[in-house]
């Protein structure tokens, strides 16, 4: 890939995170009752339906889990960052990408751990509702030891 094209991909990227974080600001003044995670969900699945990636647009609420452990407006734009990996084929290999993936490496190495109770602390402090729905309605909590392991087994057989 060519600079010019690392630039144009950079460009595209920051706009489209900056406009996730203002719908963000948007929604949020909006509707303050509403956690980041519902939100995150819903943009995801809208925006990813529109780019006609139907498969990646169901994955959100798990996808999403993990962002749900940042502080907002953090996890919004990881989130968005996220998004345009999969909608701006050359933002990937641009340095701006790389930084910012590079920010997700604390909650991915607790991932990799398979430390549920730290990564459910840091989900519940910043979406309390939803956390306390998911387990009255399912009786789990977002992240639990067993389906993290297989969840890393199914990867390592790829």
């Amino acid at each position: 890939m060519g600079f010019f094209s690392k630039v144009k991909a950079g460009t595209k990227a920051t706009m489209a995170i900056d406009a996730a974080l203002k719908e963000w600001k948007q929604y949020h003044l909006a509707n303050p009752q509403v956690e980041p995670y519902l939100f995150m969900v819903k943009s995801w699945e809208a925006n990813l339906e529109k780019a006609g990636k139907m498969m990646a647009a169901l994955s959100g609420a798990e996808t999403l889990k993990l962002y749900g452990c940042l502080p907002s407006p953090k996890c919004i734009e990881m989130m968005a960052h996220h998004m345009c990996l999969l909608l701006i084929p050359e933002y990937s290999e641009t340095f701006q990408a790389q930084q910012t993936s590079k920010q997700m490496r604390p909650l991915l190495e607790l991932y990799l751990a398979n430390d549920a109770t730290k990564l459910n602390e840091l989900f519940r402090q910043h979406n309390p509702r939803t956390f306390e729905v998911a387990l009255s309605e399912t009786g789990e909590r977002p992240f639990e030891q067993s389906s993290m392991e297989k969840a890393r087994e199914m990867l390592s057989e790829l």
